[in-house]
């Protein structure tokens, strides 16, 4: 019988770079500002155990005709043999050698080699029944390269490897969409650093629509070559960042330009300077798409609109800068959608996030990695169109990096679920540690900048029998199985009071996979053996108080 792959409604998230922890004490102290009306349970899977083990990565959802959910899992990093996995499982500075066999010396001039090593980028699009616990299929990534390399040599675009073999791409999936932008990676995976050969990394300013249920039945033998389009735009170029799209208009929503030009061999020289290379978009940049059909292909066109920012001499430019007073300067950070003033607008808020400006990462008196503690508000409709007032200290520390997350709505009030990852509440100059935490954020419709906090700091370790760390770069994904109810004008947030009508119900509303499993809350940078790529499935569970 033929498989045919439908919508399953799922939203896409991804998960994002994550730099070394420092701190070493964890807070004991009440740090809640209200009590939450849910609980979420958050338990093992372990029926779920052969989904591939990734961090950073791009995924979409699917349903078969045979009623299994499929998640098509793409991009990102992976474990790999030697120990240069994971970010922190990078061999460390004796262990690494160039083509020729000789030890070099890691520097932040070499980051890119030492951090991201060619080996551990995954090059592998996998189709996963959950129901099955099976990856029914698999595809080299090269062979989508040649798609889109085809595509764009039609408008005349020279198209790079970067744009899909990369880490912490923005993308969303919206209908039978999946929106994908940016994302940090090699420029050409058929060059190899091992035996010489010059290897550029960069971040990509490519956008691409990619067909879902098509291509899982290309995968599947089932179907032709899958619908994909591809399109460029310096202004969209970014990584760590997230997409969204409301009405016709997308949203770059913060992130960053991370230029590694150099040749990644460890010799030492950069082209870059590394104090130039951290170039954060202090934006989010709304952009639509515009078609011209033309026999055999159709040309996407890039349109940017007026970029959202409290600096205002940026809307003139089409490249990101850094910059030492924005609030906009965020990467690696939830951002969740939300609703503005009423249930019909509809914006997104910046949960915490990384790194405040320093003058110089040397300086003791400033730490060059402190988390942001407060959330950024974007209503791109109103005016002003953000927001931080009201905010300042709001996480407490907790949660304020990139981790799982889902959303819900009930009486006027947005609720936000921010699940694991870092941000183990000890405010540091340096960013927190991984956490065993969940934080739950009450938004109020009417005033967005009352939000209030309540924390659970072993929510994602109930029993205390698990001393890892999971969630950093992790994804949460809905269990479109359950009788899941979502609010009429927003598909990614739940309707809590239809879902959980009385005291005491209960649902399976999804499940946490991938991202960062690390053994210790502090394992630092270029060490091995302190965290990998997790294959692991949470199943989350909320329950009405």
């Amino acid at each position: 019988m033929r498989t045919v792959f439908r919508l399953s409604g799922a939203l896409l998230l991804l998960g994002c770079i994550v730099y070394g922890c420092n701190s070493t004490e964890s807070s004991t102290e009440k740090d809640s500002t209200f009590t939450s009306p849910f609980t979420i349970k958050i338990e093992y899977d372990t029926d779920k155990s052969h989904a591939p083990a990734l961090q950073s990565f791009v995924h979409g959802t699917c349903l078969g005709e045979n009623g299994h959910q499929y998640w098509l899992l793409m991009g990102g990093r992976t474990n790999s043999d030697g120990g240069d996995g994971g970010l922190h499982q990078a061999a460390d500075n004796s262990q690494i050698t160039d083509g020729n066999d000789s030890l070099v010396k890691a520097t932040n001039e070499d980051y890119a080699y030492y951090s991201f090593p060619m080996k551990s980028f995954n090059q592998t699009i996998y189709l996963y029944d959950v129901d099955s616990d099976t990856i029914v299929s698999h595809i080299k990534m090269e062979t989508v390269i040649k798609w889109c390399s085809n595509i764009a040599s039609l408008a005349k675009i020279p198209f790079t490897s970067s744009a899909l073999v990369n880490t912490n791409a923005l993308a969303r999936q919206y209908g039978n969409t999946l929106y994908l932008v940016g994302g940090y990676g090699p420029s050409d995976i058929t060059q190899n650093p091992v035996t010489g050969d010059t290897v550029q990394y960069e971040t990509s300013a490519f956008y691409l629509q990619i067909d879902i249920p098509s291509l899982a039945n290309y995968m599947m033998g089932t179907g032709g070559i899958p619908l994909v389009k591809v399109g460029y735009n310096d202004s969209i170029r970014s990584t760590g960042g997230e997409l969204f799209k409301i009405g016709e208009t997308l949203y770059v929503a913060g992130g960053q330009h991370y230029r590694e030009v150099d040749s990644l061999i460890g010799d030492g020289q950069d082209l870059v300077p590394f104090d130039q290379k951290l170039i954060y978009l202090t934006s989010v940049v709304p952009f639509t798409t515009s078609e011209t059909l033309i026999p055999g292909w159709v040309n996407v066109s890039i349109n940017r609109d007026n970029i959202i920012t409290d600096l205002p001499h940026l809307d003139s430019l089409d490249t990101p800068f850094a910059d030492s007073t924005s609030v906009f300067r965020r990467r690696d950070v939830v951002v969740a959608p939300t609703f503005i003033r009423d249930e019909n607008h509809a914006g997104f808020v910046f949960h915490g996030g990384v790194f405040k400006f320093t003058k110089s990462a040397k300086d003791p008196g400033a730490g060059p990695f402190e988390a942001w503690d407060n959330a950024l508000i974007i209503q791109p409709d109103n005016t002003p169109r953000w927001d931080t007032s009201n905010l300042t200290a709001l996480y407490n520390s907790y949660n304020v990096y990139s981790c799982p997350n889902f959303v819900g709505i009930e009486n006027d009030s947005v609720y936000s679920f921010l699940m694991g990852g870092i941000g183990d509440g000890v405010a540091n100059f340096w960013v927190s540690g991984f956490t065993h935490s969940n934080t739950t954020v009450a938004q109020p419709i009417v005033d967005p900048a009352a939000m209030v906090t309540d924390v659970d700091k072993n929510g994602f370790n109930p029993d205390g029998t698990d001393n890892r760390f999971y969630g950093a770069e992790a994804v949460f994904i809905y269990d479109h199985t359950s009788p899941l109810v979502f609010h009429k004008n927003n598909a990614e947030i739940l309707d809590l009071a239809a879902t959980l009508p009385k005291s005491g119900d209960s649902i399976v509303v999804g499940y946490i996979y991938g991202g960062i499993e690390a053994d210790t809350p502090n394992p630092g940078g270029y060490q091995g053996g302190y965290t990998r790529a997790s294959n692991k499935i949470f199943r989350v569970t909320l329950t009405r108080n």
